[in-house]
């Protein structure tokens, strides 16, 4: 599996909204979110 230059320049941008996401997480009472919600919420995060 080769990981080209777009690869990483989309895991570093989102980087910040995941961890974002998991201090939210962590820190909040919540439903369980599934995985769409987990991307879409680590995008909002970023942006």
């Amino acid at each position: 599996m080769n990981l080209t230059d777009l690869t990483f320049k989309l895991l570093f941008t989102f980087l910040p909204g995941i961890i974002s996401l998991i201090v939210i997480d962590a820190l909040t009472v919540h439903k369980k979110w599934d995985k769409l919600n987990y991307l879409l919420y680590a995008l909002f995060l970023v942006y």
